[in-house]
Formats: C-alpha cells, structure tokens, sequence
C-alpha cells in the first residue's frame, strides 16, 4: 500500500513559506519593539497625570 505522505514533501524547500515567515518575524520584532515604547511612554504619562492631580488637589483630600 502506497503511502499517503509522499517522501517529496519532506525533502522540498518552500521559498515562499521562508519569505512569508521571515516577514512575519520582522513584523512582530518591531510590533513588539512599538509596543514596549508605548508602554513606557504610558506609564510616563500617568505618573505625570497623578503627580498634577495631585498638586490641585485641595487639603481636604489629605
């Protein structure tokens, strides 16, 4: 009985599957990189937020 996988599909290489995935990892590199950068200007941002609120504050809140 012939085998249903054919040996051919082991043995091939697929350019395009390389280039697709190779995009790919570059892709979710510099996502990756974006969103590290995001985070930190975020929590900048916050920090700056609390410490205004902060200063209006009124001495009651205290």
């Amino acid at each position: 009985m012939p085998s249903v996988w054919d040996h051919k599909l082991w043995d091939t290489f697929n350019p395009q599957l390389y280039n697709f995935t190779k995009y790919n990892q570059d892709f979710l590199k510099q996502y990756s990189d974006f969103l590290e950068r995001r985070g930190k200007i975020e929590e900048k941002y916050a920090k700056d937020l609390r410490k205004l609120c902060k200063e209006f504050r009124t001495k009651e809140y205290d």
